[in-house]
């Protein structure tokens, strides 16, 4: 997949040198997000639930991959420590509940 050329050195936000925390990176924006961060010069943690959706962009040097679920916050708290600092959060990943408002909670 490619995507749209963007000139972030023309922002006044520079991502070089800056670690990126992205959470559903497996496909769409999050995945995009990821690949663009790393090509501005940050270095990226792309996280999924699965991380074989995303294993490729480990193994082309793209960015650094974690299994992440953010329903989990055991998990969550995990791939923090392992991240260390980070400079930005892009808070991708989403959960849903499918059913009628009333049986929600």
């Amino acid at each position: 997949m490619t995507y749209a050329p963007i000139d972030v050195a023309a922002t006044p936000y520079g991502l070089a040198g800056k670690t990126v925390l992205v959470t559903g990176a497996s496909s769409g924006i999050g995945r995009a997000v990821a690949v663009r961060c790393a090509e501005a010069g940050a270095r990226v943690i792309a996280t999924a639930r699965d991380v074989r959706s995303i294993a490729d962009l480990e193994k082309d040097g793209v960015c650094r991959v974690a299994a992440l679920d953010v329903t989990d916050a055991a998990n969550v708290r995990e791939v923090i420590a392992e991240a260390g600092a980070f400079d930005v959060l892009v808070n991708n990943a989403g959960s849903g509940l499918i059913g009628a408002v009333e049986e929600c909670s």
